[in-house]
């Protein structure tokens, strides 16, 4: 047998660094060996250091949609009254109606390490009572795509569902391209003039600082409020009927339907009272059958990118001839929502309903 010989300092050497860095590791490095938080930018620009994988409260169905498309459902903890979609979110106890009715106490209560607040926020009371007591809180809007997506990737890292939100990304972006793509060659002169009914008001519109000015852009119509000051400034009948909007566009909420989404009945309803307000008859959108409804809720968080289909095959019947909004909705549900729903959430889905 050929034995080496080994210098006696070498070996003490080698084994006080051994020892070094179990200690290190044992010691200095975070459980399994692995980062426990994550600093985290949000929509509102705040910076936070974020737990991964923690136990969530959704206080947006935007957030909730997300959670849920990204595989990690598991971990949502609380809700609020808004995050229905899919219905098994329903199962999770819900905190309030809104965001900003949701107490910190009930908050604590879930044992949450992350609370994602939305549209309407939560209280500013509120949020400094779980800054307190060490939980984060960030704030996603998620009201359009250029929103959208920056909150999938940074709920991605968190949750680590890097993968799930790579698919979720493309899908919404290659509808998004779409768009820009078809859309790329009109002249501001030649867009559709598009009167948006906010938020289930026939007489509130889409003011210059809204999301509804920037989706009506981002689908290629041209906003007649798009100079009016605010989000939801109100207007009257005459300047309607004096800007005679070619397109009349309405978003129903979810208090003026009777189930988890609109009927075709209760939209084509609404539809038909639009046409009937004093003077409507003199507008070119009623004249010509161009006043849609759509869910609000599908114009926003994920889904955001349906309600975008819809706007942009309303604008351009012409050029979306082979685009189906409502069977990419059906798609979008099946592969990320695990539901398989074949009910339209706008009315009507196009110009030959």
């Amino acid at each position: 047998m050929v034995k080496i010989a080994i210098n006696e300092p070498y070996i003490h050497t080698n084994r006080f660094k051994i020892l070094l860095y179990i200690f290190l590791f044992i010691f200095l490095a975070p459980a399994g060996g692995v980062p426990v938080g994550i600093d985290i930018t949000d929509e509102a620009g705040i910076t936070v250091s974020v737990p991964l994988n923690p136990r969530v409260v959704c206080l947006s169905a935007a957030s909730a949609e997300t959670v849920y498309a990204l595989n990690a459902s598991h971990l949502i903890v609380g809700r609020t009254e808004t995050c229905t979609i899919p219905p098994e979110l329903e199962k999770i106890p819900s905190l309030g109606s809104i965001a900003g009715e949701v107490d910190a106490e009930s908050i604590l209560a879930t044992g949450a390490g992350l609370v994602i607040s939305g549209v309407p926020p939560i209280s500013a009371e509120t949020e400094r009572s779980l800054k307190s007591a060490g939980i984060p809180v960030l704030h996603y809007n998620a009201l359009y795509v250029d929103t959208i997506l920056p909150m999938i990737e940074d709920l991605s890292l968190i949750l680590n569902r890097e993968r799930e939100a790579d698919e979720l990304k493309d899908f919404i972006k290659r509808y998004q391209n779409l768009i820009n793509e078809r859309i790329a060659d009109i002249s501001a002169e030649d867009r559709p003039k598009v009167y948006f009914m906010s938020m289930g008001d026939f007489y509130q519109t889409a003011g210059s600082d809204s999301t509804g000015n920037k989706r009506i852009e981002m689908a290629g119509g041209y906003n007649i409020g798009r100079n009016l000051t605010g989000i939801v400034p109100a207007v009257d009948a005459e300047w309607i009927i004096d800007k005679n909007p070619e397109v009349i566009v309405y978003s129903i909420r979810p208090d003026q339907y009777r189930a988890t989404f609109p009927r075709i009945e209760e939209m084509a309803a609404k539809r038909d009272e639009i046409a009937a307000l004093p003077g409507f008859d003199r507008i070119d959108a009623v004249k010509s059958g161009r006043v849609h409804v759509i869910d609000i809720g599908t114009l926003s968080g994920p889904r955001g990118i349906v309600g975008l289909l819809y706007l942009a095959s309303w604008f351009y019947p012409d050029r979306f001839t082979d685009v189906d909004p409502a069977a990419v909705h059906e798609e979008m549900l099946r592969d990320f929502y695990h539901l398989n729903w074949h009910e339209p959430w706008a009315y009507p889905m196009s110009q030959s309903d």
